[in-house]
C-alpha cells in the first residue's frame, strides 16, 4: 500500500487512480483508505505547515458538541448524529488497523466529550 504525496515541488509523470487534494488529516485518511483497497493515490498539498490543522478540520473536534435542537429537528440533523455514533463505534478498530499498517504504536489522546471539557482517553 503506497500513497504518494506531492508538495509545492515538481510532479513526476505517473498515473494515478485517485488524487486526494489536501495533506492533513481527513486527506490523510481518505488515501489511506483508498490504498488500503488497493488504488494507486496521489496526495496533493504543502508537507510542511506550520499550522498543521485547518479551519475545516477544526469542526471535527466537536461533533457530539454541536447536537443541538435545532439540528435534531431536521431529518438531516438526525442522521448526521446516527453517523457519528456509528463512526465512534468503529473509531477503536480503524484506529488499530491505522497503528498496524504504520507500524506505528505511539498512543493517541482523543477528546471524550465536548471540545469545551477537560476529558479526554488516551488509546494505546
Amino acid at each position: 500500500m503506497t500513497v504518494d504525496v506531492v508538495g509545492s515541488g515538481a510532479i513526476k509523470p505517473k498515473i494515478y487512480d485517485v488524487a486526494v487534494v489536501g495533506s492533513g488529516a481527513i486527506g490523510a485518511s481518505i488515501a489511506f483508505e483508498l490504498a488500503s483497497r488497493g488504488r494507486k493515490v496521489v496526495r496533493i498539498g504543502e508537507v510542511q505547515r506550520e499550522t498543521a490543522a485547518s479551519m475545516a478540520a477544526g469542526a471535527m473536534n466537536g461533533c457530539f458538541g454541536e447536537i443541538t435542537q435545532t439540528l435534531i429537528g431536521s431529518e438531516y440533523g438526525r442522521l448526521k448524529v446516527c453517523m457519528d455514533i456509528e463512526a465512534r463505534k468503529l473509531w477503536p478498530a480503524w484506529m488499530a488497523r491505522l497503528a498496524d499498517k504504520s507500524g506505528n504504536q505511539t498512543s493517541l489522546i482523543t477528546a471524550n466529550l465536548p471540545h469545551n471539557s477537560a476529558r479526554y482517553t488516551r488509546h494505546t
